[in-house]
């Protein structure tokens, strides 16, 4: 099991992102990552980060439903800025598309 956060631009949360980490502490560094990215550098403004909490690859998959998924992460690594940018990028895209 892995602890799941998902990122989306939109309020229907049509195109979105989803990270799993080993720990809940590595994804709430990603959050607090994430929040000041965003209070700091502009380009971003997500309508919604959200904690899922522990749980398994299929209950994340049926809670999202069949929303586009952007990205699906099984993070090893802490982010960088250099890919929260380009997460942005993405669904900016994703969005526009």
């Amino acid at each position: 099991m892995k602890h799941y956060i998902t990122v989306s631009f939109d309020y229907e949360y049509d195109n979105i992102i989803i990270m799993g980490f080993d720990t809940e502490r590595k994804a709430e560094n990603a959050i607090e990552k994430l929040e000041f990215y965003e209070d700091n550098y502009h380009e971003c403004k997500w309508f919604s980060i959200d904690d899922y909490g522990k749980c398994e690859e299929s209950d994340i998959l049926s809670w999202v439903g069949e929303k586009n998924i952007v990205q699906f992460v099984d993070r090893k690594t802490p982010l960088t800025f250099k890919e929260i940018s380009a997460m942005c990028k993405e669904l900016r895209e994703a969005c526009n598309g």
